[in-house]
């Protein structure tokens, strides 16, 4: 009564469970709207839950980036892709009616997320990819693809299979990041060897500006005789760079397929380098 607060008055039980009951009517009258869109943070922990902790992700996000439902659903997607949980489908595309919004990078995506029933068309068959997500529709996607994943574990790639030609191109984007807008062409049939990933990985960065041409003391490849010699200054490169080590023997193995897990560490190092 005299406007005084009494911070150092010993707290009762009864007055306790008075502030903790204010507090509860509070919170249940002032519950944070779930139709708000997410943040940029909030995507990428959406799509780790998706994933799994396995695949150990390093997903690069602005935090302060505005969340659409193309932005989250092409995340979403191709992160299962390239850590070789989904497969790369072919598919007879759905009929979006506004898909002529949708970024054509991201068209393959978005198909995906359809055919798979993660997403869905609304009742004018209307992607909205512009729109911002709520966590409720972002919460429901993930969902969906955990639903999915559990009962299609079979497909799941193992870390140590070759990578596919589309994982590769997809793998290359993923180092040079948004910004660099690649148009990589790749034969998708074709073998990824350690060697051509290796050439095209450095090629494609020097290229953009984002890995330096270097003057080297070419390093000893017992091997180097199986290199195809328009290929030899990348293979340099990527040595004195660290992208990639010889084996106990000295030795490249250029012709060697390349598994998920060699590709990832390459782009993993590629992303300390370019931030560095």
């Amino acid at each position: 009564q005299a406007g005084n607060f009494n911070p150092k008055a010993g707290l009762t039980v009864a007055d306790a469970t008075a502030i903790a009951n204010q507090a509860t009517q509070y919170l249940k009258a002032h519950q944070a709207p779930h139709n708000e869109t997410i943040t940029g943070e909030q995507a990428v922990q959406l799509i780790k839950q998706a994933v799994g902790p396995k695949a150990n992700l390093q997903i690069k996000i602005d935090p302060n980036a505005v969340v659409t439902r193309e932005s989250f659903t092409y995340l979403l997607i191709h992160t299962l892709q390239t850590s070789g949980q989904l497969p790369m489908l072919k598919l007879v595309p759905a009929d979006i009616k506004d898909g002529d919004n949708i970024d054509v990078d991201h068209q393959g995506a978005i198909q995906t997320a359809l055919a798979l029933g993660f997403v869905k068309l609304d009742q004018a068959g209307n992607f909205n990819p512009k729109a911002g997500l709520s966590l409720d529709d972002a919460t429901a996607i993930v969902n969906q693809a955990v639903q999915y994943l559990k009962a299609h574990q079979a497909p799941s790639a193992p870390h140590n299979e070759t990578i596919t030609a589309v994982e590769a191109v997809q793998l290359i984007k993923d180092a040079a990041g948004p910004k660099a807008n690649l148009q990589i062409k790749i034969d998708p049939n074709a073998g990824v060897t350690r060697e051509s990933f290796t050439y095209l990985l450095v090629h494609t960065l020097q290229k953009g500006g984002l890995l330096p041409m270097l003057n080297l003391v070419p390093a000893d490849i017992k091997d180097g005789d199986k290199i195809d010699a328009a290929n030899q200054g990348a293979i340099q490169t990527a040595i004195a760079l660290k992208i990639v080590a010889l084996d106990a023997n000295g030795n490249f193995n250029p012709k060697n397929g390349l598994t998920r897990e060699d590709a990832a560490a390459m782009v993993k190092r590629v992303h300390e380098l370019v931030k560095a």
